[in-house]
């Protein structure tokens, strides 16, 4: 991808019985096992409200990690993981927004989270 790099927000819900204490050591463990993706980077985001467009998590805490990368196959095995991650457990979500693109991850068919992909290349041929 020539050095270009894009930032995507993943808005990450541990579910509504979950504490910050444990909102704290899901995002811990997603974040190692992102890392384990070859991402550029991966900062937990001061404590504010969620991106923009990202749906409420409900009753649950929610914490926002901005993961840097700078390919598109490392992107659709972030899509991947996020997704195996909530299958993982009870009332786990997760929204990833690129751009003004916003996605959840739990509730995405294919065809959306080929969307997202699709947006993140489109993004790159403009910029």
């Amino acid at each position: 991808m020539g050095g270009m790099q894009a930032s995507l927000s993943v808005q990450v819900a541990a579910g509504s019985d979950a504490d910050q204490e444990e909102l704290d050591r899901l995002s811990l463990d997603l974040r190692r096992e992102l890392l384990e993706l070859d991402v550029d980077s991966i900062v937990r985001a001061p404590n504010g409200p969620a991106p923009s467009g990202a749906k409420a998590a409900g009753n649950s805490l929610s914490d926002v990690l901005i993961i840097s990368l700078s390919n598109s196959t490392v992107l659709v095995s972030v899509i991947q993981l996020l997704s195996w991650w909530i299958r993982r457990g009870m009332g786990r979500r997760a929204s990833v927004k690129i751009g003004e693109n916003v996605i959840e991850i739990d509730s995405a068919s294919a065809e959306e989270k080929a969307k997202l992909i699709e947006s993140w290349l489109d993004w790159h041929e403009k910029h």
